[in-house]
């Protein structure tokens, strides 16, 4: 999980280190900024899921569940 809102660096550029290290692992960007193109811009960056806050628990529990399907599916388990 990544909020783009950090205090000494922004979540676009954490991102792009991130998924530069590691390319396959998913990340979810959390954030209050529901504009499409800050949607639109993380996922180019690299994000798997976006959710813009505030954020349901049984919306987060099913993306990770997925997500972990999916990562389960990839590797095998």
């Amino acid at each position: 999980l990544l909020d783009l809102a950090l205090g000494d660096a922004h979540g676009f550029d954490v991102l792009s280190e991130f998924r530069a290290q590691y390319p396959a692992l998913p990340v979810v960007v959390v954030s209050a900024d529901a504009l499409e193109k800050e949607t639109q811009d993380a996922l180019a960056v690299g994000a798997t899921r976006y959710l813009t806050k505030p954020v349901s628990v049984a919306e987060l529990l099913s993306v990770v569940d997925a997500l972990l399907d999916d990562v389960e599916t990839q590797y095998g388990s």
